[in-house]
C-alpha cells in the first residue's frame, strides 16, 4: 500500500516486505509528536542507543521495587530491590546490591522485613536518613505498616520494626513535604488489591523524631509524585491510577483536590520534575495501552498553574517513569519501560520539549511496578544508569554509554 501512511508507535511493513523507519511529525490534532510512517528503508540510517546492553542479575525471588542509594556506607550508590512472595527463600526481602570501587555491583544481601503472601499492593521502599546519623536508611512499605531498616556503622541493614501508628501501604516516596528541613513519608494504597483502606497517608516528622499520620486522599491510588507544584515553596502530591490524576494541594485545615487538564485520562506512571528547564516543577505521566501510548507533559506555568499536557507519542503501554540528567547537560531527561514490548525508551530534553524516544531492547515483562524503575550512577563514572525489577528475569541494569 505504497503512499499510504499509518500514525502507529511501532514499525510496520509496506507491500514489498520493507521495514520502514519512523520520521516524527507534529499531530496538532493530537498534541501529539507522532512517528509518521513512510516508505523509508531502516537501513538508512542506524539505530542509535544510549546504554550499553542490558545485564541480568538473576536473583531467583520475583523483584517488585527498586531504589538507588548508598545503603553501605562507602560513599557509592547501591542498588536496593524488594522481592514478591513466592517459593523462593528470597522472597518478602529486601536485596542489596552493593556498588564495588571498580562500579560493578556485586552478589545481593538479602534482608528479612515484615513483607508477606498479603502484601499485594507495591512493595514500595524509599531512602532517608530517618536517625539523623548522616546514613541512609530504608522505609518500606508493607501491609503490617512502613517498616524502617536502619543502616549500622557497618553499613548493613537492621529492622526496626513498623513505625508506631503507621499505614497499610504499598508505594512510598520520602521528602520534606512540609518545608521544615526533615524528610516525612508518604504512602499510598489501593483497595482493588486487597488493601482495607486505600488512599494516600502522610506521615509527618517531628522534632524529636517520630512521626504524625494524616490523611491526605482517600482516593484509589497507584502511585505517587511530590514536588512544588504552585510555585509556594511547599511540597505537592500527585495521585493517580488508569483512570485519575490529581494534585493534593496543603490547606490551613487539611488537603484540597485540584485537576489537571485531561486528569480523566489517568495514567500509568507518573514522576515529578523540571522537564521544561524553567526552574518549576512539572508532571509527567505515561498514559495509553495500545493506543496513542504516549509521555505527557504538564507543564507548570509562572504563576502556579499547571497547563494541558503536551504528548510524546512512544510504543506501547509505557509505565514506570523517572526523570534524570542522562546526558550531563544540567537537564532533567526521562527513562521509562513498557509492559510487554521489550523496550525501554529515553527521552532527553531538548530546548524546545523532548527530543523524540530512543529505544533500548529488553527482555520480556508484561508489566512493571509503579517504583520498578530508578536511575543513579551505579558505575561511579558520574554518569545516570537505569534498574528495572524485572518479575521475569531480576534485575536489569543498563549502564549508561553516552559520550559525555
Amino acid at each position: 500500500m505504497r503512499g499510504r501512511f499509518w500514525l502507529t508507535p511501532g514499525p510496520v511493513l509496506d507491500d514489498g516486505g520493507n521495514s520502514m523507519r519512523r520520521l516524527l511529525v507534529s499531530v496538532s490534532a493530537l498534541g501529539l509528536a507522532a512517528p509518521l510512517l513512510g516508505a523509508v528503508p531502516a537501513a538508512a540510517a542506524p539505530v542509535p542507543t544510549f546504554f550499553a546492553p542490558v545485564e541480568i542479575r538473576s536473583v531467583g525471588a520475583q523483584p517488585a521495587a527498586v531504589a538507588i542509594g548508598d545503603v553501605t556506607g562507602d560513599g557509592r550508590p547501591d542498588v536496593l530491590m524488594t522481592t514478591n512472595n513466592t517459593s523462593h527463600p528470597d522472597s518478602d526481602k529486601v536485596l542489596v546490591f552493593a556498588q564495588n570501587a571498580a562500579g560493578g555491583l556485586g552478589a545481593p544481601v538479602s534482608y528479612q522485613t515484615r513483607m508477606s503472601f498479603f502484601d499485594h499492593d507495591g512493595r514500595g521502599l524509599a531512602l532517608l536518613d530517618n536517625d539523623g546519623d548522616g546514613r541512609l536508611d530504608v522505609a518500606l512499605g508493607t501491609l503490617a505498616g512502613v517498616e524502617i531498616l536502619r543502616q549500622t556503622d557497618a553499613g548493613t541493614l537492621v529492622s526496626q520494626g513498623v513505625l508506631p501508628g503507621s499505614p497499610q501501604a504499598g508505594q512510598i516516596m520520602a521528602a520534606d513535604v512540609d518545608a521544615d528541613g526533615d524528610t516525612d513519608l508518604v504512602t499510598s494504597t489501593n483497595a482493588l488489591a486487597g488493601n482495607a483502606r486505600a488512599g494516600i497517608r502522610l506521615l509527618t516528622r517531628e522534632p524529636g523524631g517520630s512521626y504524625t499520620l494524616s490523611t491526605v486522599s482517600t482516593d484509589e491510588t497507584e502511585g505517587l509524585g511530590v514536588g512544588d507544584l504552585d510555585g509556594d515553596a511547599q511540597a505537592e502530591i500527585v495521585g493517580w491510577n488508569i483512570r485519575s490524576l490529581y494534585i493534593m494541594d496543603r490547606t490551613g485545615t487539611g488537603w484540597s483536590r485540584r485537576l489537571p487538564p485531561e486528569s480523566g485520562k489517568g495514567a500509568n506512571g507518573v514522576e515529578v520534575a523540571d522537564v521544561t528547564n524553567d526552574g518549576r516543577d512539572d508532571i509527567i505521566a505515561t498514559r495509553g495501552g495500545n493506543y496513542l501510548p504516549n509521555v505527557a507533559v504538564f507543564p507548570q506555568s509562572a504563576t502556579g498553574t499547571i497547563g494541558a499536557p503536551a504528548g510524546y507519542l512512544t510504543k506501547d503501554i509505557p509505565e514506570p517513569v523517572r526523570a534524570a540528567d542522562l546526558d550531563n547537560n544540567g537537564r532533567a531527561d526521562l527513562v521509562l519501560a513498557h509492559g510487554g514490548w521489550y523496550t525501554m525508551s529515553t527521552l532527553l530534553q531538548i530546548s524546545n520539549g523532548m527530543a523524540p524516544p530512543v529505544e533500548e531492547p529488553l527482555p520480556y515483562a508484561s508489566s512493571y511496578n509503579a517504583q520498578g524503575l530508578a536511575a543513579g550512577d551505579i558505575s561511579g563514572d558520574g554518569k545516570a544508569d537505569v534498574v528495572i525489577a524485572d518479575y521475569n528475569h531480576g534485575l536489569l541494569v543498563l549502564r549508561n554509554a553516552l559520550p559525555i
